[in-house]
């Protein structure tokens, strides 16, 4: 590298001292590190100094142009912000991790084949773009066609964001992560057989939509109805967030994790017994709800009454922010986290004689608490109306 003269020179330039030098670079063995990553920030910065000390975590920079831009050779992880083009951008052959925000086409761009972790979220295009073969994980968040588009076989995670077609898509058999956000129709798609995640969030039909026994985490969050939806048995994380009806929903038995966030009424839900979190957040009355007896996490966030609501023993964290009242509410010891932001009133409310945790209770006052004559004891911490708080927490 030069000496370290010349490198405060180029300190100065961009408008730092000697001082965020030494916050920033450390010195080993002879040689000048930046062991935390560097980030030049909103920087105008001209070019880069030869022979820049070594950058162990991210290196970040914010430029319209690569022209000047001398990057270390040891260099492993890159952030671009505001980059226009990849012309004059001249990677290092160890490069692992690359991002860069900015360039919406991969024309002059070159990447090397040490790259394990791309991502290129402006490109709307995959014209010009070469992936190495050891690509693990790319990030194209802004491609809205998959023309051009040559995956490498090696990748296991992909995030296509804006793709709403799989026209033209030919994903890699060993891919097990796929977020296709924008997808709207399962046409066309062909899942890999170990894909474990997968996340389509705008898809209306489950039409054509043929998933993998592999898969353990499914987001499914604009289907409005289960007709045509085979779930596999193996999965364990489901987020069906727009789906008003259970008619044709069949849960595999083996399910952990539920949200159904658009379901009214709890008529013909069966829920799998293995389930310790659920998400029923337009539920508006518990009649007919069956809770499992080992559930932990429980949202209900449209529950106005607890009329019918048997909660779980076991239960640890509680959302109920509609309830306002009380009445027929019996809560379990063992809550560490409680949401009853719409109470107004002490009556009724039986707390437990530990109050662990988090305890939102911020429509009613501190004095309205006192006033109650709670016996028990707070190893947590109460929240009330105008910000007054009860107890430190363990």
């Amino acid at each position: 590298m030069q000496d370290l003269e010349e490198t405060l020179k180029w300190v100065e330039e961009i408008g730092k001292d000697e001082k965020w030098f030494k916050q920033n670079f450390k010195k080993k063995k002879g040689i000048w590190t930046a062991p935390n990553g560097l980030d030049l920030g909103i920087l105008d910065i001209a070019h880069l100094p030869e022979g820049l000390p070594d950058i162990i975590g991210n290196l970040t920079i914010r430029c319209k142009s690569a022209k000047h831009l001398n990057l270390p050779k040891s260099l492993k992880s890159l952030i671009l912000y505001w980059l226009e083009s990849a012309e004059d951008l001249v990677l290092p052959e160890g490069l692992t991790h690359f991002a860069a925000s900015g360039f919406h086409s991969a024309q002059y761009l070159k990447l090397p084949k040490s790259l394990t972790h791309l991502y290129l979220d402006a490109l709307t295009s995959a014209e010009h773009l070469q992936l190495p073969e050891g690509l693990t994980k790319l990030s194209l968040r802004a491609l809205t066609s998959a023309e051009h588009l040559r995956l490498p076989k090696s990748l296991k995670e992909i995030n296509l964001k804006s793709l709403t077609s799989a026209k033209d898509l030919d994903l890699p058999e060993g891919l097990e992560q796929l977020d296709m956000n924008s997808l709207t129709s399962a046409e066309d798609l062909v899942l890999p057989k170990q894909l474990k995640t997968l996340i389509c969030s705008s898809l209306i039909s489950a039409e054509h939509l043929k998933l993998p026994e592999t898969l353990t985490y499914i987001t499914l969050g604009a289907l409005v109805s289960a007709q045509n939806l085979s779930l596999p048995d193996g999965l364990k994380e489901l987020y069906l967030s727009s789906l008003t009806s259970t008619e044709h929903l069949n849960l595999p038995s083996g399910l952990t994790d539920l949200h159904l966030d658009s379901i009214t009424f709890a008529e013909h839900l069966t829920l799998p017994a293995r389930l310790t979190g659920l998400s029923l957040d337009s539920l508006i009355s518990a009649k007919h709800l069956t809770l499992p007896a080992g559930l932990i996490v429980l949202s209900l966030r449209a529950l106005t009454s607890a009329q019918y609501l048997n909660l779980p023993v076991e239960l640890q964290v509680l959302i109920l922010s509609s309830l306002t009242s009380a009445k027929y509410l019996i809560l379990p010891r063992t809550l560490i986290s409680t949401n009853l932001s719409s109470l107004k009133s002490m009556e009724d409310l039986v707390l437990p004689l530990w109050l662990d945790g988090e305890w939102n209770l911020t429509s009613i006052t501190k004095e309205q608490f006192v006033n109650s004559r709670y016996m028990g004891e707070v190893i947590g911490k109460i929240y009330f109306a105008g910000r007054k708080i009860l107890g430190t927490g363990r």
